[in-house]
């Protein structure tokens, strides 16, 4: 609940300052100090100043001039002329080759030949597991038995 005061009031508020706060570093730190330091100069040398010497430089007028070129001359080039010559085309027509009647001939048949087939056997293989293998067992067969009253 909120009352109107008939006098001022003065509310204290926080207000951000600098708090310096020294850190101390372990490594020692290098300070780029302004310091003379010796700097090579080197000494003068005399240096050798080329001068241009004047002279009359040559322009040259463009003139017409006479090449001497010779004279073309005919050069005799082999050319081969394709020489039309007759194409046979093929008529079809029916042609009649005379062949002798077929004759028997004796083909010797071929003789047996045995040939080694293998044989089926059985192959031992390990199982992982039991196997229960029917065993036969003799089993009286029940026959009719005379019985004296």
């Amino acid at each position: 609940v909120e009352k109107p005061v008939p006098y001022p009031v003065k509310v204290h508020v926080p207000q951000p300052y600098p708090v310096h706060v020294e850190k101390p570093i372990p490594v020692p730190v290098k300070v780029p100090v302004d310091r003379p330091y010796p700097v090579h100069v080197p000494k003068p040398y005399p240096v050798y100043v080329e001068k241009k010497v004047p002279y009359t430089v040559e322009k040259h007028i463009p003139y017409p001039v006479k090449v001497p070129v010779d004279r073309p001359y005919t050069v005799h080039v082999p050319v081969e002329k394709p020489v039309p010559y007759p194409v046979e085309k093929p008529v079809p027509y029916p042609v009649k080759v005379p062949v002798d009647r077929p004759y028997p001939v004796h083909v010797p048949k071929p003789y047996p030949v045995p040939v080694e087939k293998p044989v089926p056997y059985p192959v031992e293989k390990p199982v992982p597991y039991p196997v229960k293998v029917p065993v036969k067992v003799p089993v009286k067969v029940p026959y009719p038995v005379e019985v004296k009253v």
